[in-house]
């Protein structure tokens, strides 16, 4: 159920080379972080290195720190990107 309020709750949609990103307002005192990595994006070790990667990220660029809760959904095009082009 939560996750379900929370894609109801989505302000904001971008999207780039093969990531969706959402957002929506955060309910807790710091924003979370939901990633999402289908089965078809690749086999487990792609899809834990990019989770790897984008938790990372959330937690260098203190992003948890936003008012924001993110939902990142990666597409199969998007599970070989590189550290620097996710960090752009």
């Amino acid at each position: 159920h939560e996750v379900d309020a929370l894609f109801k709750a989505t302000i904001a949609r971008y999207k780039f080379e093969g990531l969706e990103i959402r957002l929506a307002p955060k309910f807790l005192p710091l924003a979370r972080l939901l990633i999402i990595t289908p089965r078809a994006c690749g086999n487990a070790p792609k899809r834990n290195r990019i989770r790897r990667r984008l938790k990372s990220i959330f937690y260098e660029q203190k992003y948890f720190d936003q008012p924001y809760d993110w939902i990142i959904m990666v597409r199969k095009e998007g599970i070989d990107l590189d550290f620097g082009k996710l960090k752009e």
